[in-house]
């Protein structure tokens, strides 16, 4: 029939099991309208509709298999249409661009860090004093040097080549945002806490103090080991002009 299922002979096969053992029964307990040929009957019918049942299995295997190459031959003519695409190359010209903006990237930081040096080199040169505890000192015109990079009042201007190589990694993480925040040429200078207190030791050490003194200080304030200086001498501490 068409448009059956593997559930409908199955089912036949069902209800002819039944009808087959309650005829069994029946004969079994004495019933006489039980003939051999209604007997036998049932049994044909018992047996065609197993028969009807395997057949419709294996039909529906077959469907099932069927089904499976056809879909795995579209599965195969996908794979043929990628591998007909120039993913290699199209990956290559992309990979000659990003290769070209990092290239470009780091070009840039050279540049940068070069006119860092130059600066650098120029104050040394007209005798740039040491970054003062408070700043920049006056006598240099508010400008120094602190390791690689060079300060001018409250702005300090740096090197950025490890932080752009810090950077490119996050890029290629896909984290654009964090990248960007790495580099940084120009950072502001940390504004300078005054001490409440500057001591000197007898080796002439300054020590500045941020809270009370310790016991260990207190002891050597009151035995003169430490001499406390006052407030005149903290501005100078801070200006670079106390030794």
């Amino acid at each position: 029939m068409a448009g059956s299922s593997v559930k409908d002979p199955e089912a036949a096969v069902q209800q002819a099991t039944v009808e087959v053992r309650q005829a069994e029964a029946r004969l079994a307990s004495g019933d006489r309208s039980v003939t051999a040929e209604a007997l036998h009957k049932l049994r044909d019918k018992f047996r065609h509709a197993t028969l009807s049942a395997q057949g419709a299995q294996a039909r529906a295997e077959q469907d099932r298999q069927k089904a499976r190459l056809d879909y795995l031959a579209e599965v195969g003519a996908g794979v043929d249409r990628l591998a007909a695409d120039d993913t290699a190359g199209t990956i290559r010209a992309a990979l000659q661009d990003a290769a070209k903006a990092i290239a470009r990237v780091r070009e840039m930081a050279a540049a940068h860090d070069g006119r860092v040096a130059d600066l650098i080199a120029a104050a040394a040169e007209f005798g740039v004093e040491p970054l003062a505890p408070g700043g920049p000192r006056r006598t240099s015109a508010q400008v120094a040097v602190d390791r690689e990079s060079i300060i001018h009042k409250d702005q300090r201007v740096t090197p950025v080549r490890q932080q752009v190589e810090l950077a490119l990694g996050l890029v290629l993480r896909g984290d654009l945002e964090a990248a960007a925040a790495e580099v940084r040429p120009v950072v502001p200078l940390r504004a300078v806490e005054r001490p409440e207190r500057l001591l000197r030791g007898r080796g002439g050490a300054l020590v500045p103090l941020y809270k009370d003194p310790n016991t260990h200080q207190l002891a050597l304030l009151r035995s003169g080991d430490l001499l406390e200086l006052g407030q005149r001498d903290i501005d100078l501490w801070l200006a670079g002009e106390l030794q």
